[in-house]
């Protein structure tokens, strides 16, 4: 921690030469602009490390060791407190964990074999080998997430690495942004290799490969997750939790009976089957997306959508598309009888002409009517495209209305960016979907905010056969490869 002393020390040895022996306590701004220009930041770094040294001089161990632990524990070590010599911690020191170690190098090994994140994951949750310590709420197992993150720690090849990013702009706002890779330190730590140097280059090559063909395949784009602020195309996402293992689902979709015009139908599976094997659920059902979501949709509005509420909706829309019908007749006839009167002025100009009139007042006025009559056909043309239906058209207006609001639930769960918003306000936490012991049937359980407590069932309007995410080949026992 730094004092406020140490940072005016600090300030008199960098800003001394600007402000004199009598440094004020703080600095206008508006001083900024009359200073001549800051020093690098190598100087200001190299400064204000010496005063910190020179007030808490048990820094410097610090400095000098940069091994020790300032952050959490790592997958595949403990954190050892080292006492002094009077019994008080001195720091924290990291010791490799032999049981972990073994699963980071099964992991480099199935890699460098041709596994990927995913594929590894669910190995590993299949052998029950140990894994890092979940967040609250989350399942005790290896994800393709965490596999990936293994597979990129330096620490793992002995190498720790810092001053890879900062947390601060240069306006001393927090964000974190990432320094170039010339500005990262290295420091090599040999104690703490768990990986050998040419298994490690054996797996980044493959990465590297890997990557290569993506990239050539999608013609250099990544396609990876949009970001956070973007809606999602998909009504639950996020909204629905699997009944069996509380993880949530993911869309997945498949070929629509092989048939190329039908497209891809579209599921709701759990994100624990597919990514992280049998091991952490045994759910390999995923329900059809298009029923789920009328479902959903159906038991949030249903009870509350009644006939009298569609009637009053359908009256009030159709008084707001046919009301000021008389207005615009009127403006239209207005028009109309502009346009006569304009026509007959440019008739009585013609003539004029023709007798051997005078030629230049007379074509002068002539293309003016002319082009007043064209600004009033042009109005004329966008009054009658913008006109609302006249009380003729009332049955048929209301009867148009009174289809669109019975099929309220369609439409909802074919517009999901208008619907995510109203099911999210109509929700109480999540829903979960299960699978019942019906084939074909899944139980849908949730609590709404109009309705209470509601449990529905799932019925797909077709079936197929589906591919199971859990089948791949047998991986290879672990030190096969190393021997």
């Amino acid at each position: 921690m730094i004092f406020p002393d140490v940072m005016k020390d600090f300030a008199r040895d960098v800003f001394g030469d600007y402000f004199g022996p009598n440094v004020p306590e703080t600095v206008p701004l508006r001083l900024l602009g009359l200073m001549p220009p800051i020093p690098s930041r190598e100087v200001i770094t190299s400064a204000f490390r010496r005063r910190v040294l020179q007030v808490h001089p048990d820094l410097q161990l610090a400095f000098d060791h940069p091994g020790h632990v300032t952050g959490g524990r790592v997958f595949g070590y403990q954190n050892v407190d080292v006492l002094d010599a009077s019994g008080k911690r001195s720091h924290v020191e990291r010791q490799i964990v032999e049981a972990e170690a073994a699963v980071v190098r099964r992991i480099f090994e199935l890699s460098i074999a041709g596994y990927g994140v995913k594929a590894i994951a669910k190995q590993l949750n299949a052998d029950r080998a140990p894994s890092p310590r979940a967040l609250l709420g989350r399942s005790q197992s290896w994800a393709p997430s965490s596999v990936r993150e293994v597979l990129y720690k330096d620490i793992y090849r002995g190498v720790i690495v810092w001053n890879k990013t900062k947390k601060r702009d240069q306006w001393g706002a927090y964000r974190t942004i990432a320094r170039p890779k010339a500005d990262w330190i290295e420091v090599p730590t040999p104690a703490l290799q768990i990986v050998s140097s040419e298994m490690w280059d054996a797996a980044h090559t493959r990465l590297a490969t890997v990557r290569q063909v993506y990239m050539a395949a999608t013609d250099g784009r990544p396609f990876g997750r949009p970001p956070l602020c973007d809606p999602s195309k998909y009504l639950l996402t996020n909204l629905a939790l699997c009944g069996c293992c509380g993880g949530p689902l993911r869309v997945r979709s498949r070929g629509n009976h092989g048939i190329a015009l039908a497209g891809r139908k579209r599921f709701y599976g759990c994100s624990g089957y597919h990514e992280r094997g049998t091991t952490v659920c045994t759910n390999n059902l995923d329900a059809p997306m298009v029923e789920t979501n009328e479902v959903l949709i159906g038991a949030l509005l249903e009870d509350v959508i009644d006939p009298s509420i569609v009637r009053d909706a359908v009256d009030e829309a159709v008084r707001l598309i046919v009301g000021g019908n008389a207005s615009d007749e009127e403006e239209l006839q207005q028009l109309e009888r502009a346009i006569a009167k304009v026509e007959q002025e440019r008739a009585r100009l013609v003539a004029a002409i023709a007798a051997g009139g005078m030629l230049d007042g007379l074509l002068s006025a002539l293309q003016a009517r002319e082009r007043q009559l064209e600004g009033l056909r042009a109005d004329l043309h966008d009054r009658r495209s913008q006109r609302r239906p006249g009380r003729s058209d009332v049955a048929n207006v209301r009867a148009e209305a009174m289809t669109i609001a019975r099929s309220w639930r369609r439409v909802l769960a074919e517009d999901p960016d208008n619907a995510r918003p109203i099911v999210a306000s109509l929700l109480i936490g999540r829903v979960t979907i299960t699978p019942t012991s019906t084939p074909r049937q899944w139980e849908m359980r949730g609590e709404g905010t109009l309705v209470g407590l509601f449990q529905k069932p799932v019925f797909p309007l077709g079936w197929r056969a589906r591919q199971d995410s859990n089948l791949w080949p047998p991986a290879p026992e672990a030190g096969a490869l190393s021997s």
